[in-house]
């Protein structure tokens, strides 16, 4: 399959299929080895300006569908690309970083979301004390004014929030507190009403040995940041609720922050 990386026109499929192994047989996907592969594709893809987004998206595989334990280690080579790959694109005065950021931030929130808020600050902090900070400050605040799709924002929002109720923040560092909280809300206001989006997917086929592929399988590439967020309805509601908690247990600690 290496050959096919090769060729542009082939990696938007195989980033879909490996999507849907990941999703279908993670275990043997893991004994075999793999994840260290696939992030050595993801990391080639993230060093293109066309390829990006196809990047995050496999990485974003990776931490919906593997345990933490299994890809603790490899973030001591994800999070430096990313944050190399940040700054030269923060540097490029030509190109407007916003994509970039936005796919950063829906990258972040899933690491949340499925390793805890402390999990995404250890793997960060591992490498550079202070990375999570740096990261914080010039991209997920400002990725989050970025993102505008439904389903995205309440991935972002969800994971923001959580963020948000991670005692230590607060009471550590309220000034960068609050600017996730403005701009968590920034984002949930200006996508609007929540309901219900319906994201369809289609399979552009090319004349490749690519274009056998089952849509059977493809079928399990699908977003699904639903089955993630399921008990989760409405994120301003839960944003709400969440900080109320968060100001019962810390009681005079949020009015400064904010």
């Amino acid at each position: 399959m290496d050959d096919k990386w090769d060729i542009p026109r082939c990696i938007r499929a195989l980033v879909r299929l490996l999507r849907a192994l990941l999703k279908t047989i993670p275990d043997e996907i893991k004994q075999m080895g793999h994840p260290i592969y696939i992030v050595a594709k993801s990391l080639k893809l993230l060093q293109q300006r066309g390829s990006e987004e196809l990047a995050f998206q496999m990485l974003g595989s990776l931490v919906e569908f593997l345990e933490y334990d299994m890809l603790e280690p490899l973030f001591m080579e994800i999070w430096p690309a990313i944050n190399s790959r940040l700054e030269r694109r923060l540097k490029d005065l030509e190109v407007d970083p916003c994509k970039f950021l936005k796919h950063l931030t829906l990258f972040i929130s899933l690491v949340v979301i499925k390793y805890s808020p402390a999990g995404l600050v250890v793997t960060m902090n591992a490498i550079q004390s202070n990375l999570f900070a740096h990261i914080f400050e010039s991209a997920w605040v400002c990725g989050l004014r970025t993102i505008k799709g439904v389903r995205e924002a309440k991935l972002a929002s969800v994971a923001a929030t959580m963020q948000l109720c991670e005692p230590s923040m607060l009471l550590d560092n309220g000034a960068s507190w609050g600017k996730l909280l403005d701009s968590t809300l920034s984002m949930l206001f200006s996508v609007g009403a929540w309901c219900q989006e319906d994201v369809k997917f289609e399979l552009i086929r090319h004349s490749s040995d690519l274009a056998s592929i089952s849509d059977n399988i493809l079928q399990y590439a699908e977003m699904s940041a639903d089955d993630l967020l399921g008990d989760i309805v409405d994120p301003k509601k839960f944003l709400v609720m969440s900080l109320l908690k968060l100001s019962a247990q810390h009681i005079g600690r949020m009015g400064p922050a904010i």
